[in-house]
């Protein structure tokens, strides 16, 4: 089987290997890193003004 066949890049392999190359504990260590990372990741959408439709071609833009 190949990367292609599994969807893998090339890139991806290359830093995977380096990954599991790692001593126990720097391995560990990125982990927590990483896992810290992605706790404080938020999927919600940053917050959007909408206008309101009055029945007219109308844009608005915002200010600032």
């Amino acid at each position: 089987m190949t990367l292609d066949e599994v969807g893998v890049t090339d890139t991806q392999s290359s830093k995977w290997q380096k990954l599991a190359a790692l001593p126990d504990d720097k391995f560990e260590t990125r982990v927590v890193h990483v896992k810290a990372r992605v706790e404080s990741m938020t999927t919600s959408a940053p917050p959007y003004h909408k206008a309101t439709f009055k029945g007219e071609n109308e844009w608005f833009t915002m200010a600032g």
